[in-house]
This record gives C-alpha cells, structure tokens and sequence, in this order.
C-alpha cells in the first residue's frame, strides 16, 4: 500500500540474502524446492528464527534508509492474517510481539518516510 512497507519487504528478503551463506534451508529432495518458500510447514528447526533475525536486520536496514520499520511489521502481520495456508515458519503472534517491541523502543528516526507521491504515482500507473 505504501512505500516504506515495499522498503520492509526489500529488506527482509537482503537480510535472507546476506545471511544465506550461514543459514541455508534444506530443499525438498523430491523437488528440489526450498522448504522455506514450500506450501508446508518447514522442515528446518531454525525457521522462526531465521525470520526473526531477518526483521531484526531490516528494522537497521530501514531505519538506516529512513523508512517507518514498523510498516513491514504491519504488512507482515496483515499478510499472515489474510494467508493462513503460508508456511508456518513466523506467525501472526511472533510479528504483533515484534511490532510491540518495536514501538516500545525509544526510536530515534523522528519523521519517518512512509510514502512519497512519486510511489503512489508509480503505483496508480501499474494498476
């Protein structure tokens, strides 16, 4: 809906990217599909934690960027409560915990971006 909660998601996914070399999930062998991204639970033990740790490197990378960390949060936890059926590796709960952590911090970033007209004018064009 906005641009700091496209930022939030750019960041998660270069947090999985820089930390894939110490954290690589399993593939299915039958598919050779990561079990991250599978339709089914993972089957890896560090999965919440995996996703925790890449949140937590997005919320510096945002902040870092000036963007609302907390917009990820949001879309996060609004995605997971729209998609039930995604795989189980964070949950709604684990996100909301998150969030409230977040903002219960004393964040330095006084006006954050959480968007600008030139997203919402890109974004009316792509529809």
């Amino acid at each position: 809906k906005n641009e700091a909660e496209l930022a939030g998601i750019i960041a998660h996914e270069i947090a999985h990217y820089r930390s894939r070399a110490e954290r690589v999930p399993p593939e299915d062998p039958e598919t050779g599909l990561c079990l991250r991204f599978a339709a089914h639970e993972p089957r890896f033990d560090a999965a919440k934690q995996w996703e925790h740790d890449a949140d937590q490197d997005a919320i510096v990378l945002l902040s870092k960027a000036g963007y609302d960390p907390a917009a990820m949060l949001r879309y996060f936890s609004v995605l997971r409560h729209a998609a039930p059926d995604l795989s189980r590796a964070f949950s709604a709960e684990d996100i909301l915990i998150e969030r409230l952590q977040l903002e219960a911090t004393d964040h330095p970033m006084k006006d954050p971006i959480v968007d600008t007209p030139e997203f919402q004018a890109v974004r009316e064009r792509l529809k």
